[in-house]
């Protein structure tokens, strides 16, 4: 069997010298905001499965603000909980900021799926906030980073916590409302 070559696609540019077309590769005939809105490619080698550690944001759809109302917060909060407890992940911290979500869970058990965790996640929020965000809450696709074995995950919940001071909202994350960290002293949320 010959082996496989990459096909590059060619699409038809702009006049060039002469009044020949120049050929564009297929990255380069996309708009920036068209890229911006596809999908982060996930990783092929890694099965995303187990007790490993996941940096996760999501973004709402078109950036809105829909994160600085308390009763979809409160409401997304409470599917974040739910879902990570019945797929059996551990919620080390969150951030949900005005237009964002940040978290980091860890899978509980050798058959943990992070990405179905993802999809039901995303699904349950989108139901439970269906009459607060018309149109939808979640933007399409979302933002992951493997932590590795070796690699501690203080850094990563000080960066969640971090977020909104930031952002300006908060001079301490202890005084922002939508976080929460295993490693807070003072919070009283799960």
């Amino acid at each position: 069997m010959p082996p496989r070559r990459a096909a590059l696609i060619l699409l038809v540019g702009r006049p060039g010298p002469q009044g020949r077309q120049t050929p564009r590769r297929w990255h380069e005939s996309r708009s920036h905001c068209d890229v911006a809105k596809r999908r982060p490619p996930r990783l092929r080698t890694f099965s995303y499965g187990g007790c490993e550690r996941y940096f996760l944001t999501m973004c709402c759809r078109n950036r809105r603000r829909y994160f600085e109302h308390f009763a979809v917060v409160e409401r997304s909060r409470l599917e974040l909980l739910h879902t990570a407890e019945r797929r059996r992940f551990a919620v080390l911290a969150y951030t949900f900021m005005p237009d964002h979500l940040h978290t980091l869970v860890e899978g509980g058990s050798d058959d943990a799926d992070f990405c179905g965790f993802v999809a039901v996640l995303r699904r349950r929020v989108t139901i439970a906030t269906r009459f607060l965000c018309p149109g939808g809450l979640w933007q399409d696709g979302y933002f992951e980073r493997v932590l590795r074995e070796d690699e501690d995950s203080t850094a990563s919940i000080d960066y969640i916590l971090d977020n909104p001071i930031r952002a300006g909202l908060v001079a301490r994350a202890v005084d922002y409302p939508f976080s929460w960290s295993c490693t807070l002293e003072h919070n009283p949320r799960p």
